[in-house]
Order: structure tokens, then C-alpha cells, then sequence
């Protein structure tokens, strides 16, 4: 029997392009506060700037990016990139969509233990504790804050270790980023299920990644909401 629910977070329950304007880069924004290049930001993000999901601050490592270019930001110029940064992060916490809320309320109505798992630097994650999702589910573990990221087994053990649930009685929902799904089962967890709306709805994802994301789950839904509806078939 199923008894808890380990929800992934960005692109499965909140997503920061639901907010963002057109053709806005946060990597842009970023630089363009500390007077640095963009396209070097962008490559240093995808190096030694992934250190974020760990155990480094997202400030810390804009401060870096900015000195590897013969840059010294000053604190001012440093606290506007690490808001542009992560400001639509803020407005997807703080403002989540219904069909999400109301999925995750049912799902805690029909007694299931709800937790969270998500690859995430400090800034991504500032607004957490004013989210009406925190509301919903009491444990949340944040990479930068365990020390451990998806696809990791440390990752899931984490989080499984705080809920006190064995894998096979929990279910795994998620987008299926970050072969977060090939994690999951590599921990134990038998049950997975695809939530697919995000990635439709503002393109993030194509529909073959789409589709194979989804032939590792054992469902899939466009919405949390429809979730309470099948669980108990899974």
C-alpha cells in the first residue's frame, strides 16, 4: 500500500515560465547587472556554477562568474543580478497554480504523507516558506541544503529517511528531468508517476522527450489534480 508521495518541484508543481516575459533569459539579466558577458555566465553556469545545487550560494557564485571575466562586481550590482536571477523562481512559489493546489489539498484530504525533492540552489528556493504549497507538504529537501542531487541514491535516501517510508510504499511524481525517474527506481521506489502539463504548456520540453519520459513512469497526468484519481490504481 501506498502510504506517501515524493513530489519533484520546479516543472511538476510550480514553473517559473509561467511568468516569464518574452524571450527573457535569467542568465541575461543576470549579467547584464554585473556588467559581464552573457554567453560566458551561461557556460560557467553549466560548469562550475552546477556547484549551486549543492552546497554553494547562488551569490557566491555570481561573484566568481563576474571575477573569471577581470570583473569586480560591487554588493549592489551583486544583490540586483542575484534578484533578476531568481525573481520568477519567487513568483511561481508564492503564486501556485489552482489545479495544483487543490491535486496536493486531496491528496493530503485522503491521508497521504506528502514530501518534496528538488535539485535547487538557495536563491531558486528563497520564497519556499511563503509558498501555499509549503502549506501542503511539511518535508521539503533542497539539494544545496542535503548535499546530494538527483539522480543521486543519497538524494532519495534523504528525503525517504525523513518521511521513515520504505521506497515500495511510496510513489515518485515528477517531470522526469535530471533522470530523476532512473533515480528513483535505482532507490527503490517502484512507483512513478509523469506530470506532463509544464513541459506542454510552455514548451520546455519536445514531445519525444516528452514521450520518454513518460514510458519510464507507471502514469502519467497533465495535472497534479488528476492524481488522487489513480493513485490507488498504480
Amino acid at each position: 500500500m501506498h502510504t506517501a508521495i515524493i513530489f519533484d518541484l520546479f516543472h511538476t508543481l510550480v514553473s517559473p515560465e509561467d511568468f516569464w516575459p518574452a524571450d527573457y533569459s535569467r542568465e541575461h539579466a543576470a549579467a547584464e547587472a554585473m556588467g559581464i558577458d552573457t554567453a560566458y555566465l551561461a557556460e560557467y553556469w553549466d560548469g562550475p556554477g552546477r556547484s549551486r545545487y549543492l552546497n554553494r550560494s547562488v551569490g557566491d557564485l555570481l561573484r566568481d562568474a563576474a571575477h573569471g571575466t577581470g570583473v569586480k562586481v560591487g554588493d549592489e550590482s551583486l544583490a540586483a543580478a542575484v534578484k533578476m536571477y531568481g525573481r520568477y523562481h519567487d513568483d511561481a512559489l508564492t503564486d501556485p497554480r489552482t489545479d495544483v493546489v487543490r491535486g496536493l489539498d486531496a491528496l493530503k484530504e485522503a491521508g497521504y504523507r506528502l514530501a518534496l525533492l528538488s535539485n535547487a540552489d538557495d536563491r531558486e528556493v528563497a520564497r519556499w516558506s511563503r509558498s501555499p504549497i509549503s502549506q501542503l507538504i511539511p518535508i521539503a529537501c533542497f539539494s544545496y541544503q542535503i548535499g546530494a542531487a538527483k539522480p543521486a541514491p543519497e538524494a532519495y535516501l534523504a528525503v525517504l529517511d525523513q518521511l521513515g517510508s520504505h521506497p515500495r510504499s511510496v510513489v515518485f511524481v515528477g517531470d522526469g528531468g535530471s533522470q530523476e525517474f532512473e533515480g528513483a527506481r535505482g532507490a527503490g521506489i517502484e512507483k512513478i508517476i509523469c506530470v506532463t502539463g509544464f513541459g506542454t504548456d510552455n514548451g520546455l520540453r519536445t514531445h519525444r522527450a516528452i514521450k520518454e519520459a513518460g514510458a519510464l513512469a507507471n502514469a502519467v497526468v497533465s495535472s497534479i489534480a488528476e492524481i488522487p484519481s489513480i493513485i490507488a490504481t498504480l
